[in-house]
């Protein structure tokens, strides 16, 4: 995927998080290794 994010293990917490992004690249979409989202966003243009 170039050079983008998109999965981080947190050795703290034990879990991996993945991220998906959008058409911009920008991070849209954080779930855990259930798929549970546990942070999401929505960018308005500017």
């Amino acid at each position: 995927m170039g050079n983008r994010l998109i999965a981080e293990y947190k050795p703290q917490e034990g879990k991996y998080y993945y991220y998906t992004s959008d058409q911009i690249n920008s991070t849209r979409i954080v779930t855990n290794d259930s798929g549970t989202v546990v942070y999401a966003a929505a960018h308005d243009p500017f």
